[in-house]
C-alpha cells in the first residue's frame, strides 16, 4: 500500500526542482516548463501541482528517444 500512495505523492514546483530533477533544474526552469505545457502538472489558483506518477511517464517517454531520433543524419563518404 505504501508504494501506491508513493507513486500518488503530489508535488510543489520546488519539490519538483529540488527533488524530482535533483536540483538539476532550477524553480523558474521547471516553471517555464511547466508554462510552455512541456511538464504534466495542474493549476491550482496560481500554484502548480504535479502528480509524481506522471512527472514519472513524462522521463520515460522522453528518455524512451535517443536525442537524434528525427533528425536528418548525413553520411560522408
Amino acid at each position: 500500500m505504501e508504494e501506491k500512495h508513493a507513486k500518488n505523492k503530489f508535488l510543489t514546483a520546488n519539490e519538483v526542482a529540488d527533488e524530482f530533477f535533483q536540483g538539476k533544474l532550477k524553480y523558474q526552469r521547471v516553471l517555464k516548463m511547466t508554462r510552455e505545457g512541456e511538464l504534466p502538472a495542474i493549476k491550482i489558483g496560481k500554484a502548480y501541482v504535479y502528480l509524481l506518477s506522471e512527472l514519472q511517464k513524462w522521463v520515460d517517454g522522453k528518455f524512451r528517444q535517443p536525442a537524434w531520433s528525427g533528425k536528418e543524419i548525413k553520411w560522408i563518404d
